[in-house]
């Protein structure tokens, strides 16, 4: 399924209804509009919405624009379950994070 879905969405991604229907998820990847700021991105190797791939190439051009970017990756947890699987990791996360925008 990886495999068809990585050959359609190219194709996908051509269509204008994309355009008009994406267009607030474009202006993320622009720093003008998005401004580099610290930032904390939680994700997983078993989401099946949100690659891992996606969310690291991401984070890297996030770097690459000034954001100080902290991550943490819970492993094999589904899309939005990382708080249910692992609530302590989760917590000690976001309070590490919140302490460092604090600061």
């Amino acid at each position: 399924l990886a495999a068809v879905w990585s050959t359609l969405w190219p194709a996908l991604l051509a269509f204008p209804v994309r355009k008009a229907h994406l267009a607030f998820f474009d202006r993320l990847y622009d720093a003008s509009v998005n401004v580099p700021r610290r930032e904390l991105f939680m994700y997983s190797d078993g989401d099946r919405l949100v690659w891992r791939s996606h969310v690291e190439q991401f984070v890297a051009r996030r770097r690459d624009q000034g954001s100080i970017v902290e991550t943490r990756n819970f492993g094999r947890t589904p899309h939005v379950g990382h708080f249910r699987a692992q609530p302590d990791t989760y917590r000690e996360t976001v309070a590490g994070w919140l302490e460092a925008v604090e600061k």
